[in-house]
């Protein structure tokens, strides 16, 4: 589940630099006015961090309680190669 959440967090941080990226361009061409430049900068700074803490959340998450079964796993095929 923390690696769904990591992917889908790093997915939106993405998308909205896309967005910003987008907006700026048609900023310098005068389409949008400047206030509609620094909101959106202020958007994806927003979705940003909020997809740092998420994306921090899920890694600590993945430590604490990820899938014990490879270590397992790993533990049982040096077990068997000892014979």
């Amino acid at each position: 589940m923390p690696k769904t959440i990591y992917k889908v967090s790093v997915v939106v941080f993405i998308l909205s630099v896309i967005a910003l990226t987008f907006f700026a361009v048609l900023s310098i061409w005068d389409v949008f006015g400047e206030d509609v430049f620094w909101k959106s900068i202020a958007t994806v700074a927003t979705i940003g961090g909020a997809s740092g803490l998420v994306m921090g959340a899920a890694k600590f998450l993945d430590g604490r309680y990820g899938d014990k079964t490879e270590a397992s796993e790993s533990r049982v095929e040096s077990e068997q190669g000892d014979y």
